[in-house]
């Protein structure tokens, strides 16, 4: 407590601080369990327990810092918090272990809910993996994240407007409790080649336009596809249906532009196209 001199550093041996062991002093950017500004801080920065919220825009496009842990007892991450910040390489929650220093990651595995505001990390162009367990995340959260190549959400239910557009190296995504996908949220991600469809019930206008790399859907059910969902998914081959019904409910140009599409499986008789639904 104290040590208003203490610089950033690596602390992964550490296995608990208490609230006061760095207190507010050695933090002054801190008020009332608030982080109010990052704009000091320098390579791996490991932020004590008792910070419940990081204001918006606090890290916003410090290029020194490469590293954040979060204390475990973080319940809100601010608008913009940390957009722009293009050497942060992983992000993590106090009491998780760092992935290995060839693969950085974005990890909220934490037990606490914790609130993601919209482009809270946005353009960090050095994150790689990310996996988040909560209840929300805003839009354009990860969008032009251009180094990401994982994501692993749990717990939402909804994927927000523009979450990953731009994340040209993503290749999977696994979101097993997701039912909605806002619009344009994979917009962009060129090279995405898994995405699991299990409980999607909406797919937003422009949700995986020009996601080139996906060739194949499994789709439940009675989904809804939003205009131009797919559009330009040029190596899209085949859409299968299950579930009894057989519903496809498609927008306006859900699928156009993919000019490989061939085959479309259906356990029912009804498909509801709108116009140009499949060019």
């Amino acid at each position: 407590w104290g040590c208003r001199s203490l610089g950033a550093g690596p602390l992964w041996a550490l296995t608990r601080a208490g609230e006061n062991a760095l207190g507010e002093t050695c933090f002054p950017h801190i008020v009332g369990g608030i982080l109010i500004s990052g704009q000091e801080y320098r390579g791996e920065v490991c932020l004590p327990e008792g910070i419940r919220s990081i204001a918006p825009y606090a890290f916003a496009a410090n290029q020194d810092i490469t590293g954040i842990r979060l204390p475990a007892g973080l319940s809100h991450i601010g608008e913009g918090a940390f957009w722009g910040c293009e050497n942060l390489e992983y992000v993590s929650f106090f009491h998780d272990s760092p992935d290995g220093q060839e693969n950085f990651c974005f990890s909220m595995a934490s037990s606490d809910p914790c609130r993601v505001d919209h482009r809270a990390f946005e353009k960090c162009i050095s994150l790689r993996e990310i996996h988040i367990h909560g209840d929300y995340v805003g839009s354009r959260v990860f969008s032009f994240c251009v180094s990401l190549k994982k994501a692993v959400l749990t717990g939402l239910p909804v994927l927000g407007q523009r979450l990953f557009e731009g994340c040209r190296s993503l290749e999977a995504c696994v979101c097993p409790q997701a039912a909605d996908i806002e619009e344009h949220c994979f917009r962009g991600c060129e090279n995405l080649c898994f995405f699991d469809f299990t409980g999607i019930r909406r797919v937003g206008s422009g949700g995986f336009q020009n996601c080139d790399k996906l060739t194949k859907l499994e789709l439940e059910d009675g989904v809804l596809i939003m205009p131009r969902a797919f559009e330009d998914c040029g190596r899209l081959e085949e859409i299968r249906l299950t579930g009894p019904g057989g519903i496809l409910r498609v927008g306006e140009y859900g699928f156009s532009g993919c000019t490989a599409l061939r085959k479309v499986v259906l356990k029912g008789r009804e498909w509801r196209l709108g116009t140009y639904g499949v060019v």
